[in-house]
């Protein structure tokens, strides 16, 4: 089996966690990890997608689970969970963390 690099899972993390984009959620407020979670495990349910030449992946809102694979044929393995899908999320979609006393420097 061919490795997953850490921008891939970034690619698939972007994918499932699109609903961060939807209108309703105020992304430039900032969010801490709980309401992140929440918004997250509450959006997502059970999802995924596959094809040719392109990584196989499932998730479930339920603890954010995502799998992935490079073969359709084989089942997938954990590649994030839980406050991991919510802190890739919070990088790629650049969402602030108002319990974060660090001051950012970008």
């Amino acid at each position: 089996m061919k490795s997953i690099s850490q921008a891939e899972i970034d690619h698939i993390v972007t994918r499932i966690c699109a609903c961060l984009l939807w209108d309703g959620f105020d992304k430039d407020r900032g969010h801490t990890d709980a309401e992140l979670f929440d918004y997250l495990s509450y959006s997502l349910n059970w999802g995924g997608s596959c094809g040719p030449n392109q990584i196989a992946y499932c998730y479930n809102g339920n603890g954010l689970r995502i799998w992935a694979h490079t073969t359709v044929e084989k089942s997938g393995h954990l590649i994030c969970s839980g406050l991991e899908t919510v802190k890739r999320a919070r990088r790629i979609y650049n969402i602030s963390d108002p319990s974060n006393s660090q001051i950012s420097l970008f």
